[in-house]
């Protein structure tokens, strides 16, 4: 049994390397199926080691199935067109796509690992960097559920426009953003339940306007930019996040009232909470812990009404004098 294993393993390498430049093959190399330029029209199962070639689509009515301990690793592509030579994207690129390679979303993807056993999506790139790859990219879909995901160097880990998703336990690292969400080319609303995640050493954070979510018990972090930036038209409940040294941990750009309560928010490099451009609406960040019970040193770490007239005002009293617990696993 073993000598005919053997030989079909050489009569393989030899057809292989009559049609190809001959050269060693890695481990992973043998073990990995790679798929790319791909659309999937039904329901499909993902397991073991994958490596992403060119954009994935997800079509409307087909489920995506990622099974635990799978291993996806995005190839760093030329952002040209398929029907350019070695184009290996799908669609415009001044669409809401990226020139690296992705999964795009249309149908559903169900990406469930287990605590000992995470899904992983991150580069190819033997040293990569934030954006190396593209994002999980959700367009008008429903269902779509993340739980217990590693997440590292794409362009936006998770991007849903206009789609319903729930991400929870999962570590998103070294991306661009780590998850960016908003309503935008599709007719649908766009939802996000953002739970129990690690969203730390990214370039940013959580990016949301136009849409509704719950944020809660995630540890946002060491993030170069900011934790969270809130534009026009989110309604989101911020609740029970450790949101630390990051640059700014809470940027609002022509935002809304929000419901910022329960938090710890401390230690962000230049300001806890920050107002942009045409933010004139009043925010309640009550009950959150500030890392001190001085309100001069809580109010030098808001940048709002107080700094600028033009702006609205950061209600953070009656704040808590001790750090929240149970805000993160």
């Amino acid at each position: 049994m073993k000598r005919i294993l053997l030989l079909s393993l050489l009569l393989i390498i030899i057809g292989f390397a009559s049609c190809a430049e001959v050269r060693p093959v890695t481990k992973s190399e043998l073990s990995e199926t790679n798929i790319g330029l791909f659309t999937i029209i039904e329901d499909t199962t993902w397991e073991g080691r994958i490596r992403i070639t060119g954009d994935v689509y997800v079509q409307q009515g087909a489920t995506l199935t990622i099974k635990p301990g799978t291993v996806i690793r995005f190839n760093r592509i030329e952002p040209k067109l398929e029907e350019e030579e070695g184009g290996r994207n799908m669609v415009s690129l001044g669409s809401p796509y990226f020139p690296g390679a992705e999964i795009i979303v249309r149908g559903r993807i169900i990406a469930v690992g287990e605590k000992d056993k995470p899904i992983i999506f991150t580069s190819s790139d033997p040293t990569p960097r934030a954006g190396a790859w593209g994002a999980v990219n959700l367009l008008g879909s429903r269902g779509n559920v993340f739980e217990y995901c590693r997440i590292s160097y794409a362009a936006s880990g998770i991007q849903n426009h206009a789609s319903e998703a729930k991400v929870t336990k999962c570590i998103f690292h070294d991306n661009g953003t780590a998850l960016l969400f908003k309503k935008a080319d599709f007719d649908s609303p766009c939802v996000m339940d953002i739970e129990y995640n690690t969203i730390v050493g990214n370039k940013s954070g959580i990016t949301a306007g136009n849409a509704s979510a719950v944020i809660s018990h995630n540890d946002i972090s060491d993030n170069r930019f900011y934790g969270i930036w809130v534009h026009a038209g989110l309604d989101a409940k911020i609740t029970y996040n450790d949101i630390k040294k990051n640059f700014h941990g809470i940027y609002l750009d022509k935002a809304e009232p929000l419901q910022i309560s329960r938090n710890n928010i401390w230690g962000n490099e230049k300001y806890n909470i920050a107002m942009a451009r045409e933010t004139a609406s009043g925010v309640d960040a009550l009950d959150n812990w500030w890392g001190t019970a001085d309100t001069v040193k809580i109010e030098k770490k808001f940048f709002d009404k107080r700094t600028d007239a033009s702006l609205g005002l950061i209600t953070y009293e009656p704040f808590l004098g001790a750090k929240v617990a149970g805000t993160v696993k």
